[in-house]
C-alpha cells in the first residue's frame, strides 16, 4: 500500500479521534477522512498473519475494522480466538472521553498462542480494542445474531522490549518438550529391550 500522505506526516490519531472520526463514521456508513484502516475479520487471523498480510500504518502499528462476535450465542462476551491463539485482556475497560462524555472505551489485551489459558504461550502482540457509545445499532439480518457490534477498531502493535524474553521463553518451552519427548522414546526402547531379553 502506497503511503496516503504527504512526507512527514503519519497516521497517529488519538483514541478520541479513533473513536469519534473513524469508528462512529463507519458504523454510520458515511464515508471516512482516510481509508487506511483494513476491513477484516479479526476471529481468523493470528497476529502474525495479518502483520505479514497487511502493511503497518504509522509507525509498526496495524489498524483494523471488525465486528465483534459473542463467544455464546445467548451471552454478551466476545469471542477472543485468533488463528493459532487468543487475546486475553491484561486490565480493565478504559473511558474515552469527548467533551466531559463517554464516547467508547479501549481495552488492552495480548496475544497468547495456543487454546486455552492453561497451555498458552504469552506473545509480544499487545492489541488495544476501541469500541463506540452509539445511540442505535444498525438493523441487522437473523444471520447476524451473533454481532455484539457493528465495527470496532483494533490497533495490534508488537512489544519489542520485551520480545527477547517471550522468545527466551518459547524456546524453554520447546527444549522442555523435545526433551520430554526423548526421555520418553528411550523408556520405549528400554521396555522393548528387556521384553526382547
Amino acid at each position: 500500500m502506497e503511503s496516503k500522505y504527504p512526507p512527514g506526516y503519519r497516521f497517529m490519531p488519538t483514541d478520541e479521534e479513533l473513536i469519534s472520526d473513524y469508528l462512529l463514521t463507519k458504523i454510520d456508513n458515511r464515508p471516512l477522512a482516510a481509508d487506511v484502516i483494513q476491513v477484516v475479520n479479526f476471529s481468523d487471523h493470528g497476529p502474525d498473519y495479518l502483520s505479514r498480510e497487511y502493511p503497518p500504518v504509522g509507525d509498526k502499528e496495524w489498524y483494523f475494522f471488525t465486528p465483534r462476535i459473542r463467544k455464546y450465542a445467548k451471552g454478551s462476551r466476545p469471542n477472543r480466538t485468533a488463528g493459532n491463539g487468543f487475546w486475553k485482556a491484561s486490565c480493565a475497560d478504559k473511558d474515552i472521553k469527548f467533551n466531559n462524555k463517554i464516547i467508547g472505551h479501549k481495552m488492552t489485551l495480548v496475544f497468547h498462542e495456543g487454546i486455552s489459558s492453561k497451555d498458552g504461550i504469552k506473545t509480544d502482540w499487545i492489541m488495544h480494542e476501541y469500541t463506540a457509545i452509539h445511540p442505535s445499532r444498525n438493523k441487522r439480518d437473523a444471520d447476524d445474531n451473533m454481532k455484539l457490534d457493528d465495527w470496532v477498531i483494533c490497533r495490534i502493535h508488537k512489544n519489542v522490549s520485551k520480545s527477547s524474553s517471550a522468545n527466551k521463553r518459547r524456546a524453554n518451552l520447546l527444549e522442555n518438550q523435545q526433551q520430554q519427548e526423548q526421555v520418553a522414546v528411550g523408556e520405549n526402547r528400554q521396555e522393548e529391550e528387556e521384553q526382547v531379553a
